[in-house]
């Protein structure tokens, strides 16, 4: 993905950046405590708990990473932000696509590799 359409899509989840913070957080707590409840005794076993749990925490985590950097206005990764505005233009440049493949990357990942989690069993 490019990072004009990450921008298009920041534009987008931006209104909803808390509401994606509180299902992150939720999310990961509600994990861990599932964790303790049902992997520590024994009752199931952790790559298939990881397999079903992780792919909706860590896409909620991309969406919020996409509308919190990419934004055209507030993202940290506008050219007009304090520490962007100080780097050359290439470097602000490479820096936003190095920072929309990490994204894509972590998308991708969250989706194949509970895949191949659960398909390991």
């Amino acid at each position: 993905m490019t990072p004009n359409l990450l921008t298009r899509f920041a534009i987008r989840l931006h209104a909803f950046r808390w509401s994606l913070l509180a299902a992150a957080l939720t999310g990961i707590v509600t994990f861990w405590a599932a964790v303790f409840i049902f992997v520590i005794p024994g009752k199931v076993r952790l790559g298939m708990f990881v397999g079903i749990a992780a792919p909706p925490i860590f896409l909620t985590w991309a969406a919020l990473c996409c509308a919190f950097w990419f934004h055209p206005t507030r993202g940290f990764l506008r050219s007009d932000n304090s520490a962007m505005s100080r780097l050359p233009v290439s470097a602000a440049a490479g820096i936003r696509w190095y920072a929309s493949i990490f994204l894509s990357l972590f998308v991708v990942a969250s989706v194949l590799v509970p895949l191949f989690v659960l398909t390991s069993f």
